[in-house]
């Protein structure tokens, strides 16, 4: 099977563990896939306005 992404990132960046769980995460926690959710969504991009919704719901989602 495929090493993750999430997953190689720890191993190149090893001071991630840490701050992750720092932030409230346990160690399971840390062996879970990592999905970012990202969004254009803003004030100064007013053709986006729309994505809020989406984005929240796509987060919910995973």
């Amino acid at each position: 099977m495929q090493e993750m992404i999430s997953q190689k990132v720890r191993t190149l960046s090893p001071e991630i563990d840490p701050l992750r769980m720092g932030m409230g995460q346990t160690e399971a926690d840390l062996e879970k896939p990592q999905v970012m959710v990202e969004s254009t969504f803003g004030d100064s991009h007013p053709g986006s306005a729309h994505l809020l919704c989406l984005v929240e719901a796509a987060a919910a989602g995973v």
